[in-house]
């Protein structure tokens, strides 16, 4: 009960600012009620509990806020001198410092801060190890917050590792400066570490030695994209994040091993090893939720205590958010211990369940089935994959990663006697392997075997663990001397379920507008009040090709949107095109409308080969066009005409879509990268129009937005669709006119995503940085 009101009072304080003050009103509350009715035991064990809660919201209050000693030399040069404490390779090379002294403007100061190093230009690292001091050279810059809705948010993930500042730096920049004054604990893993990972390059210098780094040590950062998209895809990645199955597994062997020594001696040895493991692995969540738990069941016989599975969960919980509550938004956190709960209330149950199976694998289908079912709504939520073939697949390679991680292990140790011997079970882990390779490639070439979904609201996670939980329980609950069947109760809930989803959805739902932060591109989501979508561009497609959902992809499915009703592209430049054709390729779109000029230009191929592929319809509009969506949204095609400009500065710029959205009495205008000929011709055209909102055409191009055409399409509200360029986007000129009308102007690379929302009174905007809300008539 501790554990579960300190959790209420992190996630209270998390989702409502104010958390505490609804925590101490429920003091008050309790203290009143007690005094009157003289009910002191029963408010007082209330009150203590809110008491607990109150700890943590004030703690998730403090750590959320906390921005480090080094937030007043933010987006300067400086010069820091630290400790190298951590080391990451991969496809970036990444050093956390812990720095002891900056240098700025010839003036020094003392610190103690936790900074991320990330080193630009791999290929030519400088030889650093954990251990040493250097001196870094660079820009002090904040990490990244979450840019557009319900995405990832680099910030709070490095906050939660105690993290506030990253500096990008080049290998000139840094200079080895001796040796540092870290721990004994730091110095003495780091060094079995890389003595494990001399031992494994020595005996699998090949791709075989990435993936055995990766299962032992969990250094998943050379092993091959291709082989990691398999893996999540079928969802075995656990297995290549060292976690609880590793930690397990070395228990089992351990005690196997050393099964005829004394039997505290046997404990004490078995307890080091894993904590030594811990740390040669980096302390994750998941590992220090296994070993902190084994500690718990090993030592409980030596106190005269009962191991009981979910106490000492509930204890390893608290004890790992009391110094860190922001660990809650942590996803290994969230995995680990979802997981670990899973299997205690479900184990047992599910393994009733398996009798016609052989023990052993009945156990580790029961294990694997508890785990699956206790992680599948986080795992979809975060990383929008849902693979049926988890299950299935997941027993025969917990069986074979049940041999790898001894026999390696074993592996490295005899190489310290016997090369031959080492080499003879670095044999048969080549062997285990190549299973485990067979198996990933074939199930993931299974048909359905990793489907992406949106991602599920956190009410009906909610629901799905609740229902989860009743399943679980005996078939009768007696209340108040009543039976009553779980499937009534089962009835009920999913009843409130439905019914809170349909009121939201339903009732809840506004028309709204969404300007995404795609870096330099255009994209626009609009949902409206039908709950039918519409999307406008798409930026830039993703510039790897790793199996992670691009931008926009991502976007969509984590804010729940899996369909497409109506898109929409201005021209096809890859700045606006670039995202939908990911979008095209990933989720469901029901039409595509484009401008004749669009299928003439040669890069229209390809995005005509996947709407071909996907059997996506096509079509040409053009001036006086328009297309219904739903009852209430209509959008105006004002621009190009069937005779398209010709002879402008940028054709395809010129004969963009140009879009009037028309909503109750609301006038939205796009004007993809339209210039000044295109502007020219609208305001020939179209009779004076108040607008309540301009799409800025070109990402604010002095080529774009002329006296004119503003004069003409006078808005309240202007977006500027930009990211970091090289082409001066916005243009001070643009600027400038915009100021002088008195128009109110967002930026995407200012604000982030840009949020509006209207109703028939008044137009409400929102942005993700800087947390503007402003309110127009």
């Amino acid at each position: 009960m501790i554990t579960s009101f300190y959790i209420f009072g992190l996630i209270l304080q998390y989702y409502l600012y104010k958390g505490y003050q609804f925590i101490l009103i429920g003091i008050a509350v309790m203290t009143m009620i007690g005094i009157l009715f003289r009910q002191y035991l029963k408010t007082g064990i209330w009150g203590f509990l809110l008491v607990i809660a109150l700890l943590g919201t004030i703690q998730f209050k403090i750590h959320y806020e906390d921005e480090g000693m080094l937030g007043i030399f933010e987006n300067q040069n400086i010069t820091m001198i630290g400790d190298v404490i951590a080391r990451t390779e991969g496809e970036k090379t990444q050093y956390t410092i812990l720095a002891h002294e900056i240098i700025f403007q010839k003036k020094r100061a003392a610190v103690k801060e936790k900074v991320l190093l990330q080193l630009q230009n791999s290929g030519d690292k400088p030889n650093i190890e954990v251990g040493q001091r250097i001196y870094a050279e660079g820009l002090l810059i904040a990490p990244d917050k979450s840019r557009n809705p319900n995405t990832f948010d680099y910030n709070m993930y490095l906050k939660a590792k105690n993290i506030h500042r990253v500096m990008y730096i080049k290998p000139h920049q840094i200079t080895l400066a001796g040796k540092g004054n870290i721990s004994f604990l730091i110095s003495a893993t780091e060094t079995i570490k890389n003595t494990i990972e001399r031992k494994i390059r020595a005996l699998f210098p090949g791709v075989e030695g990435n993936v055995l780094l990766a299962v032992l040590l969990g250094e998943k950062g050379s092993v091959d994209d291709n082989q990691m998209i398999k893996f999540r895809g079928i969802g075995i990645a656990h297995v290549f994040a060292v976690s609880g199955l590793h930690v397990g597994i070395i228990y089992l062997g351990l005690e196997r091993l050393l099964l005829k020594i004394n039997f505290k001696m046997r404990l004490g040895a078995v307890v080091l090893i894993l904590w030594i493991y811990a740390g040669v692995t980096g302390f994750s969540s998941s590992v220090m939720r296994a070993a902190l738990l084994l500690t718990l069941m090993v030592f409980a016989p030596l106190l005269n205590r009962r191991y009981d599975s979910l106490s000492a969960i509930a204890v390893a919980a608290f004890l790992f958010l009391l110094p860190n509550p922001l660990l809650l938004l942590n996803v290994g956190f969230q995995l680990s211990f979802s997981a670990a709960l899973s299997i205690a209330l479900l184990y047992k149950p599910i393994k009733a369940k398996l009798v016609a199976l052989p023990p052993y694998v009945a156990q580790l289908m029961a294990a694997s089935l508890a785990a699956q079912l206790g992680t599948v709504p986080i795992i979809a939520y975060h990383f929008n994959i849902f693979s049926p073939i988890a299950l299935l697949i997941n027993v025969p390679i917990v069986f074979l990663i049940g041999y790898i991680v001894p026999l390696g292990f074993i592996a490295v140790f005899s190489s310290y006697f016997s090369v031959t011997v080492a080499k003879l079970f670095a044999r048969m882990i080549y062997i285990l392997l190549l299973g485990v390779d067979f198996l990933s490639i074939w199930a993931y070439d299974l048909p359905y075997s990793n489907i992406k979904v949106i991602s599920p609201s956190l009410f009906m996670i909610f629901i799905y663990y609740i229902f989860l939980g009743i399943l679980i329980q005996k078939k009768e609950w007696h209340i108040k001397a009543t039976k009553v069947k779980k499937e009534k109760i089962l009835m009920v809930l999913a009843a409130i379920g439905i019914s809170v989803y349909f009121m939201h959805n339903v009732f809840f739902y506004k028309h709204e507008i969404i300007f995404l932060d795609v870096g330099q591109g255009d994209c626009t989501l609009i949902k409206t009040p039908e709950r039918k979508t519409i999307l406008i561009d798409g930026g830039n497609r993703s510039s790897d090709n790793n199996g992670k959902n691009s931008t926009l992809v991502s976007f969509l499915l984590k804010n729940r949107i899996g369909k497409i009703d109506v898109m929409i592209l201005s021209h096809p430049h890859g700045d606006h095109m670039g995202g939908l054709m990911e979008v095209a390729e990933n989720l469901v779109v029901e039409n595509l409308f484009v401008s004749m000029d669009a299928e003439k230009r040669e890069e229209w191929g390809s995005m005509e080969k996947i709407c071909a592929n996907k059997r996506i319809p096509v079509f040409q509009v053009t001036k006086g066009d328009r297309i219904e969506v739903g009852k209430e949204v209509i959008i105006y095609i004002l621009s190009p005409d069937k005779e398209l400009i010709k002879g402008s500065r940028d054709d395809a710029n010129n004969n963009s879509l140009v879009l009037l959205v028309a909503y109750l009495k609301r006038k939205i205008l796009f004007t993809g990268d339209i210039e000044k000929e295109a502007e020219e011709q609208l305001v020939r055209e179209y009779s004076p129009m108040d607008i309540d909102l301009l799409k800025i055409a070109h990402h604010g191009s002095r080529f774009s937005t002329t006296e004119e055409f503003l004069d003409v399409f006078l808005p309240k509200i202007a977006v500027i669709q930009v990211g970091r360029n090289n082409f001066g986007h916005p243009h001070q000129q643009v600027l400038d006119k915009l100021s002088h009308r008195n128009i109110s102007v967002y930026r995407n690379d200012r604000n982030g995503a840009v949020r509006i929302t209207f109703n028939r009174d008044k137009i409400r905007v929102n942005t993700m940085l800087l947390h503007r809300e402003d309110f127009f008539h």
